[in-house]
């Protein structure tokens, strides 16, 4: 099975083309192949297959083996991978749209939505929907970070799932982002959807809505957001393709 390796603000990925290697379903071969000591390594693996409905429909899988819906740092690692400078992408979550421009890799979101306001032990979260669901904490992270994420994520007033965690630090247009990522179940270097969420929110509700923000993950490779005419989100920020290879096995489906 031929791969590659990517990355998206040190958010990493295997991808591959074409899912005859593999049973998708819970498959225990996508979790061994992201395990960092006795697989490749990955947050995840990224599945490219035909569309009926875009150029190319991107199907996500977390560490854990389990499919998501959407991810904002894989759709700049596809737009990169496939090289085009206008690139429309079916995801679980909705068609979005990358494109390159002088070298800097852009990405649209799907409808971003916020799906309501909770209270954890005197800390208002609130949940929105940018494809996956997170709970955004404005306030710094607090020092037992994955502790403390680890058990809000699966609190049953998010859904069956659970949903992503993520404290975000604003001054001004700038925001610092901290993110425990479901199905990785840790914190991970960066999350486009986080990132997305967090903007989305701030920007619905101040009076002087900016057309530009700066948002620093954990890996510290910014991301830009910044809205057309039409009111449409794009993500900007880097994307590599670290590494290709070809996975030796005897078996590959389980």
């Amino acid at each position: 099975m031929k791969f590659c390796k990517v990355e998206g603000a040190g958010n990493d990925f295997i991808l591959v083309e074409g899912s005859g290697y593999f049973d998708c379903e819970g498959s225990r071969f996508i979790e061994r192949l992201c395990a960092r000591h006795f697989g490749v390594g990955a947050d995840g693996l990224l599945l490219l297959e035909n569309s009926d409905r875009a150029d190319v429909r991107m199907r996500i899988f977390n560490s854990d083996g389990k499919e998501a819906s959407m991810c904002g740092n894989a759709l700049r690692c596809v737009v990169l991978y496939m090289g085009k400078e206008f690139l429309s992408i079916e995801t679980a979550a909705g068609v979005c749209y990358g494109k390159i421009v002088k070298e800097k890799i852009f990405a649209t979101f799907p409808p971003i939505k916020e799906l309501g306001v909770f209270d954890f032990d005197g800390r208002e979260g609130v949940l929105i929907d940018s494809g996956v669901p997170h709970l955004l904490f404005f306030e710094e992270a607090p020092q037992d970070f994955e502790a403390v994420s680890r058990e809000y994520r699966l609190d049953p007033r998010l859904g069956k799932e659970g949903a992503n965690v993520s404290f975000v630090e604003r001054d001004g247009d700038t925001l610092s982002i901290r993110t425990y990522e479901r199905g990785v179940e840790k914190e991970t270097l960066a999350c486009g959807t986080a990132a997305a969420a967090a903007v989305f929110f701030i920007r619905k509700n101040d009076k002087k809505k900016s057309s530009r923000y700066t948002v620093f993950p954990r890996s510290k490779k910014v991301l830009f957001f910044s809205f057309d005419r039409e009111d449409q989100m794009w993500m900007q920020g880097e994307a590599s393709i670290v590494f290709e290879g070809e996975l030796c096995s005897q078996k590959a489906k389980v």
